[in-house]
């Protein structure tokens, strides 16, 4: 399955240790540009090593652009950017931003999380559970903003 992916999804992943393991799970990862070249946690030329695809919008994709800015004002425009590659490309996205979840849900863009990452992780054996409970962990102490009983849940499947 195919992905584009947003900033936070990356600086998750990167805070808990998991970059490496995310490019071994069945999924083709995508990034914009615009996305890749923002990031700061994470290093971009480690994304491209690990063997992201980086999209890139085109002039036809700024229409589109434009009107899912006055549609959603409360994504960034470089979270945008992600919806437009995956209405562009028919793809799927993973996204941490929630804003840029629910524009996603109601254009019908199929849309996961990092909890939903992570549980492919553990149920494609691409890493031990307890490994990524402690990368949620990581996550929760650095601040990330999860589903308090989505992490309880999987931290309690991941350490029984």
């Amino acid at each position: 399955m195919r992905f584009v992916v947003d900033a936070s999804i990356w600086i998750d992943l990167g805070i808990g240790g998991l970059l490496a393991e995310a490019f071994t799970l069945p999924l083709e990862l995508a990034v914009p540009d615009v996305i890749l070249a923002e990031l700061q946690s994470v290093d971009p030329r480690r994304l491209r090593a690990l063997g992201v695809h980086v999209l890139a919008l085109t002039g036809d994709d700024y229409p589109l652009l434009r009107q899912l800015i006055a549609r959603y004002p409360g994504p960034s425009i470089r979270d945008l950017t992600a919806l437009v590659c995956a209405l562009r490309d028919g793809i799927a996205l993973l996204a941490g931003d929630g804003q840029l979840r629910r524009a996603a849900g109601a254009e019908g863009v199929r849309v996961h999380g990092v909890l939903w990452v992570m549980e492919q992780l553990v149920e494609h054996a691409s890493a031990p559970p307890e490994q990524v409970a402690d990368a949620l962990e990581a996550m929760l102490a650095a601040g990330a903003r999860l589903p308090k009983a989505d992490c309880a849940r999987c931290l309690e499947k991941w350490r029984p």
